[in-house]
């Protein structure tokens, strides 16, 4: 009989892909580099803007929920 380190039966873990999205603001103006869909929305929960280009532009400054191919971040709009 012999015996190793070898598991069996057992599928390795893979990582799935990960892809970049980089979000530029130039004024109001919001870009979001390598996402299909980008979304606004105000703290309270409305859409304020959506997009299929990846650019949207905000209707005023102040702080709004951008979502990036359905990844979230809060940002600031000075």
């Amino acid at each position: 009989m012999k015996y190793g380190d070898e598991a069996t039966g057992i599928n390795p873990v893979v990582a799935a892909p990960v892809s970049a999205i980089h979000i530029s603001v130039s004024g109001k103006m919001i870009t979001a580099e390598g996402c299909k869909q980008l979304a606004l929305y105000s703290l309270d929960g409305k859409k304020l803007a959506a997009s299929q280009n990846a650019t949207i532009m905000a209707p005023t400054t102040g702080v709004f929920i951008i979502v990036a191919d359905g990844k979230k971040i809060k940002m600031v709009i000075r």
